[in-house]
């Protein structure tokens, strides 16, 4: 069931405070969708936290995170498809902000289906 739609308090945005406060909610959003997309990744539902990663990509799509459990779920799929896809995902990011991957999303970035 999905509870969260959207941006919090949209309407509200425009008020300073309300605006803060709504950011401060998106930001905890999205590390509960990583907190728990990591656990469904650790007890063998990958699909499901590469499912909860990329819904955390759709409120921070530049989040480290992110990008590593997109990758780590893709790759526990073993699925080649979806391992491109999240390696897109991770690179395109990266290409746009202009910099290097972290050495945990480098080291997966590496790994390779076998």
């Amino acid at each position: 069931m999905q509870l969260w739609r959207g941006d919090p308090l949209p309407d509200l945005g425009c008020v300073a405070e309300l605006g803060l406060e709504a950011d401060r909610l998106r930001g905890q959003h999205v590390r509960n969708l990583l907190g728990l997309g990591e656990l469904c990744l650790v007890s063998g539902e990958p699909v499901r936290a590469g499912y909860l990663a990329r819904r955390a990509l759709e409120q921070d799509p530049f989040a480290p995170r992110a990008h590593r459990l997109v990758l780590a779920a893709a790759l526990k799929t073993r699925d080649p498809e979806r391992v491109a896809g999240a390696r897109r995902v991770v690179l395109s990011a990266l290409a746009q902000l202009g910099v290097a991957p972290d050495p945990s999303t480098a080291l997966l970035l590496r790994q390779r289906l076998g």
